[in-house]
């Protein structure tokens, strides 16, 4: 089993146990010795002890490598701006306006894409669904909404106040889902 499958499968599941995520109360410790030297009762956590550190370099590992691909694609978008305007569109206001800064937030989307989806999938491999449903109806009413309500009041009928809405939220996504990932262990 390669080492990404053996910690994926040690962070969720423990000889047959619930997963980990169950045990999320308990304090984290540094690995086995470290368990069994705070507390020698302990040391039946240890294998929790190590599912932990593999589960934190795991989440660091995704998001590094998401958060730097994000980036490759940004740029990249950002380079071949007019070839994939034209490849979107052929008419020329839609075109017009995906020119203006809607291009330059749709590739700040795109970086925050990345990393955002990588969280969700650990969301979801992490059994998280109440957490994630609770999160989207949040960020739906309570930042998607009124950011597109006031871009809409300021330019209405605009592109750029869509996208604007949408740069909002993912800024809440990507946000509130660390923030579950990292609660996690």
């Amino acid at each position: 089993m390669s080492g990404w499958a053996a910690a994926g499968e040690a962070c969720l599941f423990q000889c047959g146990s619930p997963p980990l995520l169950l045990h999320w109360d308990q304090p984290y410790h540094g690995g086995a010795a470290q368990c069994a030297r705070e507390d020698p009762s302990q040391v039946a956590a240890a294998p929790l002890c190590r599912a932990r550190r593999l589960w934190r370099r795991l989440v660091r590992r995704l998001v590094l490598f998401s958060a730097c691909l994000g980036t490759a694609v940004a740029a990249c978008y950002l380079a071949a701006q007019r070839p994939l305007i034209v490849l979107f569109t052929s008419d020329a206001d839609v075109a017009g306006q995906l020119a203006t800064p809607v291009w330059p937030a749709m590739c700040l989307l795109v970086l925050l894409f990345a990393p955002t989806m990588t969280l969700t999938g650990l969301i979801f491999a992490a059994q998280l669904f109440a957490y994630m449903r609770c999160l989207q109806l949040l960020g739906f009413g309570l930042v998607f909404c009124p950011a597109l309500w006031a871009a809409t009041a300021l330019a209405p009928g605009s592109l750029p106040a869509l996208w604007a809405a949408k740069l909002a939220f993912y800024v809440w996504q990507l946000a509130a889902e660390a923030a579950g990932v990292a609660s996690t262990y």
